[in-house]
């Protein structure tokens, strides 16, 4: 009868507390590690792959940025670093994409994700300020380093409307839970400008992070478990 008692005691608390742990093993967006970029763009075209004196690898190691980010940690969401440097520390492309064509970085992940998020943070240092931040792009996902000629997210940028020192990343988070060890990104069109620029680029993945309800309710299963063997060894 006290083991009874003792099972509906911990039946009750644990009942009690599924709601609680539902709702607390929430998906957290954080940023996932990248481990390498390539400008894929149309070599055959003068002038399309990225200008030598600005390197491609300024895109994902956060050297613009005002504030950095840890992958693995910090919450894509909840980040509001900018953009803070000019010419030295970005992409630049010396032509827009009406006249070199798609502009088309590959990018290379540590592992596989669930890619939820996509942040830009695009750069226009030109006078008149507001041309070259890219405007329409693709993005392609792969777990294997081919991809699909139909992309699986399609946005828009806004024009960047602040001085070239002071450029807010741009969250586009609609992408669902795409597995992916690969990216492809390619900008389709820039705000008119002669030359096209992007400050950095970054993902996110959902990861599911355990709650405290979590962990004791896993406690008591494991304290009904042994409450069990000890029963049925006094029984015997």
């Amino acid at each position: 009868q006290q083991f009874s008692i003792m099972k509906g005691s911990i039946l009750l608390t644990a009942a009690c507390l599924l709601p609680v742990a539902g709702s607390a093993a929430v998906l957290n967006h954080t940023f996932v590690t990248i481990t390498g970029i390539t400008d894929v763009s149309g070599t055959s075209t003068p002038g399309s792959t990225l200008d030598d004196v600005i390197g491609v690898g300024l895109m994902i190691d956060q050297s613009g940025l005002d504030v950095t980010y840890t992958p693995g940690v910090d919450s894509v969401h909840a980040f509001s670093g900018v953009h803070d440097q000019f010419e030295a520390t970005h992409g630049h492309w010396g032509g827009s994409p009406a006249t070199l064509g798609p502009l088309v970085l590959d990018f290379t992940f540590d592992r596989e994700y669930p890619i939820t998020d996509l942040a830009l943070w695009p750069v226009d240092s030109g006078i008149p300020i507001g041309d070259t931040g890219p405007k329409d792009f693709n993005l392609y996902l792969s777990t294997t380093g081919t991809f699909s000629a139909v992309p699986d997210f399609s946005g828009t940028a806004a024009a960047v409307t602040g001085t070239g020192k002071a450029n807010p990343m741009q969250l586009f988070g609609e992408l669902g839970d795409i597995p992916a060890s690969f990216a492809r990104l390619e900008i389709l069109s820039n705000y008119g400008g002669v030359s096209t620029e992007l400050g950095e680029v970054a993902f996110g993945s959902s990861i599911p992070e355990a709650s405290e309800a979590s962990v004791i309710m896993l406690g008591l299963s494991g304290f009904l478990f042994g409450a069990r063997r000890r029963k049925r060894a006094d029984r015997k």
